[in-house]
């Protein structure tokens, strides 16, 4: 029995390529044909897939190089199908894409929850103090800069609460951005 199975289950998949060249409606195609046609392309093409992720970078986004020489930081420039340009001080270097091994960046990754809890920390610290302004203060000539006082501190102590503790909970990731196969 396993022994027909498996011949069927051959011939089915060894015939849906044929089927698909074979007939007559060239829209009917099976997902290893899709898959097979997809994969030929791209070898085709020579593309490398991953060097397109580069192209996600922001131009100054310090990222980490390695070559089969050397490790490097620099600042992304540009790249295009078969170069990576990069800012290192005052140069700015040319990189084929044949010798870059490994592209990084560093990104800084914080707790949401330390921000929404700061934030409403802020709000609590933020709405104290504008109260104790508000109540202490004694306008003779006019009251402007009490009025700025209390809003700064009912708009931006909770800002600064919610970044400061996502500041403080975040940390620096190294992320893989490019990496030759």
């Amino acid at each position: 029995m396993p022994r027909i199975f498996a011949t069927v289950l051959s011939v089915v998949l060894c015939c849906e390529p044929l089927h698909v060249v074979i007939s007559a409606e060239p829209s009917f195609e099976g997902p290893l044909a899709r898959s097979l046609s997809r994969e030929a392309e791209r070898l085709a093409a020579g593309a490398n897939v991953d060097w397109q992720n580069l192209q996600d970078l922001k131009p100054g986004q310090l990222i980490i190089i390695t070559t089969s020489t050397a490790t490097f930081n620099g600042a992304f420039i540009g790249t295009d199908s078969t170069t990576l340009i990069v800012q290192r001080g005052e140069a700015t270097e040319r990189l084929s894409a044949d010798d870059v091994l490994v592209v990084s960046a560093s990104k800084r990754r914080g707790s949401a929850g330390a921000a929404v809890f700061g934030t409403l920390g802020g709000i609590w610290l933020g709405s104290a103090l504008a109260y104790g302004l508000a109540e202490n203060a004694r306008c003779y000539s006019g009251c402007a800069g009490v009025r700025l006082g209390v809003w700064g501190a009912i708009i931006g102590v909770p800002i600064a609460g919610g970044y400061g503790a996502w500041r403080l909970s975040s940390r620096l990731t190294e992320e893989v951005v490019y990496r030759r196969r």
